[in-house]
């Protein structure tokens, strides 16, 4: 399946990041088959897709490893308090995934934010210059 997509066969812009979500489903083995096939750089993390902390915790130490972006993310339709977002914040990721403030758990996931920052008054932005690719 990621031969489709490996970057050595496909059309992609250079300054790109693939990122890989269903393709990926947070698991540290098809995280391991993409890696072979160079066919992304970084995947979508979210937990319950893979079915425990440990798991997922798995696949971003892989991710890592690799000097990928691993972006937390809710399920649609999610619950308040979800642990993505403790996932966010406690590893220090650059980049989460929310979506639009349209419902009650988005507008919660930007509290979740905002209380972070709240609690830790030197904290910043990411720096993304990283991820910037040229």
């Amino acid at each position: 399946m990621f031969s489709l997509f490996s970057k050595e066969t496909s059309f992609t812009l250079k300054d790109t990041l693939i990122i890989a979500d269903d393709l990926t489903v947070t698991n540290p083995e098809k995280l391991r088959q993409a890696k072979e096939l160079n066919a992304i750089d970084g995947f979508i993390l979210k937990p319950n897709q893979i079915g425990t902390i440990t798991e997922a915790m798995d696949a971003y130490n892989f991710a890592k490893e690799q000097n990928w972006v691993a972006i937390p993310s809710g399920r649609s339709g999610g619950v308040i308090d979800d642990v993505v977002m403790d996932f966010s914040v406690g590893l220090g990721v650059p980049f989460q995934k929310n979506g639009c403030p349209r419902s009650g758990e988005r507008i919660e996931k930007l509290n979740f934010l905002m209380r972070a920052a709240d609690l830790h008054p030197g904290c910043t932005m990411t720096d993304i210059t990283p991820w910037i690719k040229k």
